[in-house]
């Protein structure tokens, strides 16, 4: 078994790497690339020609999924967490997250007018202490990004177990910040 894997995940490196020359942010110079419409604000500065779509529906992120597959586009750029998500369970382990983050932005929560102060407060304590101390980051990032969790997950999206621990354990830990996926 360790054997079958250990070929498996050497078979899909060397595939990324001989089909692909993409490995950062550098790299997609020139190349037609795929986004959010709400990112083409952020991203109309680049060097790379990025097209936005629409991300409504299932059925658009299944878009993105098979541009990438049908070469119609070099590379998708969304938040780093989607991209992670996304090629951790992909079907055939074929998508790659590559290079570093692009930008760094917040997200936020919002809360209905009629929120207790007390939640509101408690809530962002935890997320200042979540960005501060180094080590609960880490944790969270090992266990459902990088551990058991992630072929927990897999059965929402109908996926086999074994495909998405396969999956999750060929992305290495160089990629964890990336915020571009590719084939």
């Amino acid at each position: 078994m360790v054997h079958l894997f250990t070929a498996s995940t050497a078979g899909i490196m060397t595939a990324k790497n001989l089909a692909n020359d993409i490995k950062g942010v550098d790299d997609l110079a020139g190349k037609t690339v795929q986004t959010w419409e709400g990112y083409m604000t952020s991203l109309r500065d680049t060097s790379y020609d990025a097209v936005g779509l629409p991300w409504d529906t299932n059925a658009d992120t299944a878009a993105f999924v098979d541009n990438l597959r049908s070469h119609r586009y070099q590379a998708l750029v969304l938040d780093t967490a989607t991209i992670m998500d996304m090629a951790s369970h992909a079907e055939h382990c074929d998508l790659f997250p590559v290079g570093g983050a692009f930008q760094t932005f917040d997200l936020s929560i919002a809360f209905p007018p009629d929120a207790p102060d007390g939640l509101i407060s408690n809530v962002s304590t935890s997320m200042v202490r979540l960005q501060t101390e180094g080590a609960v980051l880490d944790e969270l990032e090992r266990v459902f990004m990088h551990g058991e969790t992630v072929g927990k997950m897999a059965g929402i999206y109908g996926k086999g177990l074994d495909n998405a621990h396969t999956c999750a354990d060929a992305l290495s830990d160089d990629a964890a910040g990336g915020n571009a996926l590719t084939l």
